[in-house]
């Protein structure tokens, strides 16, 4: 009986600690991911003070268009075609959006930086 409480409590913790976000778009929809601050952010990024890595899952029917806007206006657009996934570098200080031209889903997952 000890065990099962244990587990389930460690169990409990761990999905207290994840980071992954599932979002539904509409179509011609832009969000902002992170950057923007608390109350505007749609998803909140646990390393924002630090390098992370969003990892986006396109889990809708269309591609979708992520766009990495730095702090001196710079912007990196990376397209994601559907039901693929991709990595992006974010810096402290910099925005994530998302843009879906039709309705759609997409996990986002945030993981500290770490060169290998």
């Amino acid at each position: 009986m000890k065990s099962l409480l244990f587990l389930s409590a460690i169990l409990l913790l761990m999905g207290c600690s994840t980071t992954a976000e599932v979002l539904e778009f509409e179509a011609n929809q832009s969000m902002a991911i992170t950057g923007k601050g608390p109350g505007q952010d749609a998803v909140e990024n646990p390393f924002a003070d630090e390098a992370s890595v969003a990892v986006v899952n396109n889990r809708g029917r269309s591609s979708i268009l992520a766009r990495v806007k730095t702090r001196d206006g710079r912007l990196g657009t990376t397209p994601i075609p559907p039901k693929k996934k991709r990595s992006l570098v974010i810096l402290p200080g910099t925005e994530l959006y998302l843009d879906s031209p039709a309705a759609g889903k997409v996990k986002i997952t945030f993981k500290r930086f770490e060169v290998e």
